[in-house]
């Protein structure tokens, strides 16, 4: 499970890889780019997203993996 915050960095150092991750401002993080691989939906309001820690370097999923807390409890804890 990653912080959202964390996971928007990790994703905008890969699309501007020569910014110095602590320079990145702020509002780039107002709109979402992270979503959901099972239910489709952005990752806005919320605190973190369950994703891989081989991140997009697997033929599994070579473009990450990101899973939002609601399809982690419904589809691995099995609850609705």
């Amino acid at each position: 499970r990653v912080p959202i915050e964390q996971r928007h960095r990790d994703y905008l150092q890969k699309v501007f890889p020569s910014v110095p991750r602590e320079s990145l401002p702020s509002h780039v993080f107002r709109d979402s780019p992270i979503i959901c691989d099972v239910c489709e939906r952005p990752a806005e309001g919320v605190s973190a997203v369950w994703t891989c820690e081989s991140e997009d370097r697997t033929v599994l999923h070579a473009t990450s993996y990101d899973v939002c807390d609601d399809c982690f409890v419904r589809h691995a804890l099995r609850v609705e």
